[in-house]
């Protein structure tokens, strides 16, 4: 009597574990539904110092909604960046394939984009409020917040005619050497939660204050390109007094 019941425990155990594993499997195969992005991988083991080939290299699909968490990751149709070049650490089969992997060409970085003297920021922002495909690497937006200032709550433009340097973490095509037209870095991206905007590295600091004072993420104002001045503006004087300090606590990162 006591087997028969240690037995029909056992069973109801093993289908509990079977319909949990069907559901992870459910929930995977659901995840990676939708827009998917084309990334390059490794289709052998290799070791440092070996040279980068065609028939090295597969491509891997991944769940766009996921680029985010994949810093550095080469894109499948920009593979010819990693032929001929040298691995600088050890590799696996299926894994993707980094910058970081790889040498370093130091006259193509993309951070040589960047104007001399100037810094790139990163700003976050609301997927909701994010213009969509009309904002590319190189427009340039007025930058916006909410922020209270002597009791009263109001919209305020933060920088006027900032020039864009990256979208949803994705570069111009230029600065990696690439005909625009063969590079995601120039196509639209309409859904993203962050934007890279070139400044100065004071008004860098003065942004990181006054993030500590928004209520919510900045927005932007896109602009017509061709009607844009040579100068990049300072922040608003209106803000003076938010800029200057930070409010205790500091930015939510």
């Amino acid at each position: 009597m006591q087997n028969r019941k240690l037995l029909l425990v056992a069973l109801v155990l093993g289908a509990v574990v079977v319909i949990l594993f069907n559901i992870q499997v459910r929930s995977a195969r659901k995840s990676g539904e939708g827009e998917t992005i084309e990334l390059a991988g490794f289709d052998r083991r290799m070791t440092r110092g070996e040279k980068i080939k065609t028939g090295d290299l597969k491509l891997i699909l991944f769940p766009e909604r996921f680029r985010g968490g994949l810093p550095n990751v080469l894109e499948w149709e920009n593979r010819s960046l990693a032929l001929g070049k040298r691995l600088i650490r050890p590799v696996q089969e299926n894994e993707f394939v980094r910058f970081d992997h790889i040498e370093v060409d130091e006259s193509s970085l993309p951070s040589n984009n960047i104007t001399p003297g100037m810094t790139a920021y990163v700003v976050p922002m609301d997927r909701r409020r994010a213009p969509g495909n009309i904002l590319v690497p190189n427009s340039h937006v007025n930058l916006v917040g909410m922020f209270t200032i002597n009791g009263k709550t109001e919209a305020r433009v933060i920088l006027q005619e900032v020039r864009v340097l990256g979208v949803g973490g994705v570069g111009p095509a230029e600065s990696m050497g690439l005909a625009p037209s063969r590079s995601r870095g120039n196509l639209p991206r309409r859904s993203y939660d962050s934007i890279v905007i070139e400044v100065s590295p004071k008004v860098a600091l003065q942004l990181d204050n006054l993030r500590t004072h928004a209520l919510g993420d900045f927005w932007v104002q896109v602009l017509n390109t061709t009607q844009i001045s040579s100068e990049p503006s300072p922040i608003s004087p209106a803000l003076e007094s938010l800029y200057r300090e930070a409010r205790g606590g500091g930015v939510e990162r």
